[in-house]
């Protein structure tokens, strides 16, 4: 409300929000890796740093009560026919908490062009995926302690954000204001996941299409950028609000997809 996004034009202003997102996904695919990428890496390090702390703090300190069935059965389905069977969509929706074909992605096209020594790559790549199953605990600690009516309507997002907010409240307190600042400090956490993958994927999408193609030079960038940030545009000019549940199971089984073609290649190149 305070950009005034709603005059911009007949989009919606989440639209718009996504618009402009993308426009900095395009840019940021672009630059040099050690003039955005790294450096916005390097800073949101501390935010996960934070958010681990203080999720270490409020599962272990917090005494909050579990709130959720630890076992509903194995058809996961709702009233609306959305959701699946427990095996094997289990699996696809832990995705970077398992094993991840993404991040095969992210170690060859934008790790690899960061570390200062090759002996670096196993202490870096096996701590950080290591690191990244401990916030898959620590996520799963945040829907754990909230009741149905608390996060019935919330995205993945809100139930993070809130969860988090709940943890920060044991060391600085839960009075309104203490607890509102507690759960803004959640989202915040959890929008710097989300733009670590927006403009690394952006990035490594380039890379796959001039890699296929075989298309060199500074032209060839754009194009390649351009085609990568085109579909998603796509579909948020076309697709209607709450459209991305449509294609979040495709995320996480492609996502599988690629870890097993992954480990065949690998395997291969063992052998």
């Amino acid at each position: 409300s305070v950009l005034k996004l709603d005059a911009i034009g007949p989009l919606a202003p989440a639209a718009v929000w996504a618009i402009l997102i993308l426009a900095y996904c395009f840019v940021a695919s672009l630059i040099p890796v050690w003039i955005l990428l790294q450096p916005r890496g390097y800073l949101g390090g501390f935010v996960l740093y934070m958010a681990l702390a203080i999720g270490v703090i409020g599962l272990f300190f917090g005494g909050f009560p579990i709130q959720q069935d630890a076992f509903r059965g194995f058809d996961l389905r709702d009233t609306a026919g959305a959701g699946g069977l427990l095996f094997p969509f289990l699996f696809v929706t832990i995705a970077c908490g398992a094993c991840s074909g993404f991040h095969g992605l992210v170690c060859s096209g934008t790790t690899s062009k960061q570390i200062a020594a090759e002996s670096h790559c196993k202490p870096i790549g096996f701590g950080a995926m290591l690191l990244e199953g401990f916030v898959a605990v620590i996520a799963l600690g945040t829907i754990m302690i909230a009741t149905g009516a608390e996060v019935k309507g919330l995205g993945a997002g809100a139930v993070y954000g809130n969860g988090l907010g709940k943890f920060l409240t044991v060391i600085i307190g839960d009075d309104p204001a203490r607890l509102a600042f507690a759960i803004t400090f959640g989202a915040m956490a959890f929008s710097t996941f989300v733009f670590d993958t927006l403009d690394v994927s952006t990035r490594l999408g380039r890379y796959i299409l001039q890699e296929v193609f075989d298309w060199r030079g500074r032209a060839a960038d754009i194009a390649a950028t351009a085609l990568t940030c085109g579909l998603p545009l796509l579909f948020v000019l076309l697709a209607g609000p709450g459209a991305y549940r449509s294609f979040w199971a495709l995320f996480g089984t492609s996502n599988q997809l690629l870890a097993a073609l992954s480990l065949m290649g690998i395997s291969v190149w063992l052998k």
